[in-house]
């Protein structure tokens, strides 16, 4: 995760900024929706580094993809702890 949880890229806002531009998404609502979800503001720095946050985040950002969370929360939670390694 090259970047990400270092300054610039450490807000809902910035993560969603950068990999889904508003060029295909209406980023504004898509950013609310997973501050909301997550329980932050969207430019409140947060650990994303920490695996509770960047599952939280996970979930959310694939309930906004797919109107859904068709996986196990065991599943995200091995992929994030893989992420983190």
């Amino acid at each position: 995760m090259p970047g990400v949880g270092s300054p610039g890229i450490d807000t809902v806002r910035e993560v969603i900024s950068r990999w889904a531009p508003g060029g295909e998404n209406d980023t504004e609502s898509y950013i609310k929706a997973v501050a909301a979800g997550v329980g932050v503001q969207p430019n409140q720095p947060i650990d994303i580094r920490n695996s509770r946050t960047l599952i939280a985040l996970t979930i959310e950002i694939i309930r906004q993809e797919n109107g859904s969370v068709p996986y196990a929360p065991e599943l995200v939670a091995q992929g994030v702890r893989r992420a983190l390694i």
